[in-house]
């Protein structure tokens, strides 16, 4: 089964007429949808659904990069920073135990049912993995919000 679409002359003229137009709604349109991925992790996977917020610093460090063109690709990046490594650990979880040491101390210090413990070094075991990033992404893409935000502003410039 084929579906075959024949555009006018006239219509190719004209989308070829708006072409820069049609680029820059294009880069508005993928800059909408990487910031509103941005804030669906930071409103919603990171105030309960996967994580729950303790200081704040993870859900500062998602970033919403610039859109890019790269030949007839545009690219939308929604990131971590890096002061929060740990999102990458919760993102993919880890595949085997770790150990932590003190880096300015000479011990670790926890507090844990009201109890305090002291430790040279701990050995964690492994994270499951919390999809935070990723879940959010497919999830807005699924419910038809990328498609929305990308859309938006091309229909505008369609519409000039």
């Amino acid at each position: 089964m084929a579906i075959i679409i024949t555009i006018s002359s006239d219509a190719t003229a004209g989308l070829r007429s708006r072409t820069s137009l049609l680029r820059l709604a294009l880069l508005r349109g993928v800059g909408k949808a990487t910031i509103g991925v941005q804030a669906d992790v930071v409103q919603n996977k990171l105030h309960g659904q996967v994580l729950n917020q303790v200081t704040g610093n993870l859900a500062r460090n998602v970033i919403a990069q610039e859109p890019t063109v790269s030949g007839d690709v545009v690219e939308g990046i929604v990131g971590v920073g890096s002061t929060a490594w740990y999102g990458k650990v919760h993102e993919f979880g880890t595949t085997g135990s770790f150990d932590i040491f003190p880096k300015n101390k000479k011990a670790l210090r926890w507090v844990s049912g009201g109890k305090v413990f002291f430790a040279k070094h701990v050995t964690h075991p492994p994270f499951k993995e919390r999809s935070f990033l990723r879940s959010s992404l497919a999830e807005c893409e699924a419910d038809g919000r990328i498609r929305a935000w990308i859309e938006g502003p091309i229909r505008e410039a369609l519409s000039l």
